[in-house]
């Protein structure tokens, strides 16, 4: 049996981890693409970051509607909201939903859904095993 250094072995194990792994986090959420056509602000990638964000689609739709202040139509894979709305506002409410419906605030991990026990909604960490209420 050879006598490896526990260094050594610990510095091969890293660089055989690939960059993409370890030099950033490990869930990212694609850019809105936001576009402004009239007087209509169209999300253009909906269905894609409601994939990512593993989250019931209307339950995002409706978030949105009630932090903008306005109203909408929801598509297939894309939401149209009524007015002019700027997308750094729209960027910022997605953060919002992301912060207060996805990350664990406890480790910070996005591995949490929705258990409903009584008439709470918790929403559970799986990485961590907290849990916090929510209001939906």
């Amino acid at each position: 049996m050879a006598d490896f250094e526990y260094e050594s072995l610990l510095d091969r194990a890293r660089d055989k981890i690939p960059a993409d792994i370890s030099e950033r986090a490990r869930w990212t959420l694609p850019e809105p693409d936001i576009m402004i056509e009239g007087n209509q602000t169209i999300i253009r990638n909906f269905s894609e970051l409601i994939s990512k964000m593993d989250r019931d689609a209307n339950h995002v739709y409706q978030y949105l509607l009630g932090e903008l202040g306005t109203s909408g139509t929801k598509e297939s894979n894309r939401v149209m909201f009524k007015g002019r709305i700027p997308p750094k506002r729209i960027r910022g409410r997605i953060v919002n939903y992301v912060k207060a419906f996805i990350l664990c605030n406890q480790c910070n991990a996005p591995d949490t859904h929705f258990v409903k026990e009584d008439r709470t909604t918790l929403m559970k960490c799986q990485a961590c095993g907290a849990t916090r209420p929510i209001r939906l």
